[in-house]
């Protein structure tokens, strides 16, 4: 089968995949994650022998499988979000507005967004280090970034890692 063929078939399971997934979670960013990461395994299987012939069945397992696993351990947030003490009132009001935003956010998309923002960690490393696909560290890091410049009303244009800390 040629990879086109196989990426428009993945893609015509993946709406099923995904309610399937809504099934194992609530949360509509975690059933995204699920199916992403089912169907870039599978993918990855679809080009080495023997083949897979029954490929619904082989992504409804692979989900399973995905949704069944413990969820990764992720490290407390750091006590400082910014490093050093703030220089003035506006730096430490600003700090605090950037600190409850991130608490609001879903724990795994904060310790991911500190480590690329604050830790200048590469997505690789990330993924590494949390046990999670790449695909998934950009994706939760891209939603907290999403999340963070509607929380904190941020122009497109200004950086969010300019609140957490990097000059």
């Amino acid at each position: 089968m040629q990879g086109d063929d196989r990426a428009d078939l993945l893609m015509r399971l993946r709406p099923k995949l995904l309610r399937r997934a809504r099934r194992y979670t609530r949360d509509p960013a975690t059933a995204e994650d699920m199916v992403q990461e089912a169907l870039l395994r599978v993918w990855l299987r679809m080009s080495e022998d023997p083949p897979i012939t029954n490929l619904e069945a082989y992504l409804v397992t692979a989900l399973r499988r995905i949704a069944m696993r413990p969820p990764p351990a992720f490290d407390a947030l750091p006590e400082t979000l910014v490093p050093g003490v703030p220089d003035t009132g506006t730096d430490r009001v600003a700090a605090r507005e950037v600190g409850e935003a991130l608490d609001a956010l879903p724990a795994e998309q904060s310790v991911l967004l500190l480590g690329v923002a604050v830790g200048g960690e590469s997505y690789a490393t990330l993924a590494r280090a949390h046990n999670i696909p790449i695909g998934t560290v950009m994706s939760r890091v891209s939603r907290g970034r999403a999340a963070l410049r509607e929380m904190l009303d941020l122009p497109k244009d200004r950086p969010v890692s300019a609140l957490l800390g990097r000059r």
